[in-house]
């Protein structure tokens, strides 16, 4: 795959939002899919439950958990429960909103299948998701092997892309709120919140964010020089 196209190409063509569009083609094999909502701290799969069903965020923030430990999230445009496609009976993730509601489309695993496993473009769209998938998990491997400071910085350069789509609603000044917690953030860095009190309060004293009622606001140009 990596030898036909470059990584760009990949990205650019066989995206989520493309794979939504190709999902939705009714001139081959034609599958239904549903708009549904969800409210704050609804779980849309649950970790080891049965699931039959995948869902795109057309809006909204998602927890990924697993072991009650915040491994990753899921923002506007990405895919729930497409790592586990060909597994009904073995969530691997929890999946729970955080943001105060979510819209999603959802689709039943079966007929996705079906047209992932019959169209030579569904086995791209099935390789490109699964990989981008490995890569967002090593990305929290990676992460975790930092000292405390990288790791923040690491994490805030990585959400900031994560939700780069809820970010254009949020921009004040020359800052952009980023869209979770810092109970939250302490929870995905897998740090303490004395430590990470103490080492956002040196970001601030640098000017690169400032906090206010447990929100974060950054200023994405200063934090990325500040890792340069």
């Amino acid at each position: 795959m990596r030898a036909l196209y470059h990584q760009d190409v990949i990205d650019s063509q066989f995206n989520p939002v493309k794979f939504l569009l190709f999902l939705r083609q009714d001139d081959v094999l034609k599958i239904d899919s549903e708009r549904v909502t969800f409210n704050k701290n609804d779980y849309l799969v649950k970790e080891r439950d049965y699931s039959e069903y995948i869902y795109f965020i057309e809006e909204g923030v998602v927890t990924v958990e697993s072991d009650e430990r915040v491994i990753d999230f899921k923002a506007t445009s990405e895919i729930i429960g497409f790592q586990d496609l060909m597994d009904f009976n073995n969530t691997n993730f929890s999946y729970k909103v955080f943001s105060k509601n979510l819209i999603a489309h959802k689709f039943r695993k079966i007929e996705v299948i079906d047209k992932v496993l019959n169209t030579q473009e569904g086995y791209l769209y099935h390789y490109h998701c699964i990989n981008r998938e490995m890569q967002e998990l090593q990305i929290k491997e990676v992460l975790l092997r930092k000292n405390s400071i990288e790791r923040i910085k690491s994490a805030l350069i990585y959400l900031l892309k994560k939700f780069e789509k809820e970010n254009q609603k949020s921009i004040i000044n020359e800052f952009i709120e980023l869209p979770i917690t810092i109970d939250l953030l302490a929870q995905y860095v897998e740090m303490n919140h004395v430590t990470l009190y103490r080492k956002l309060k040196e970001m601030k004293n640098q000017e690169i964010l400032y906090t206010k009622k447990q929100k974060i606001y950054i200023d994405i140009i200063a934090l990325q020089s500040s890792l340069s």
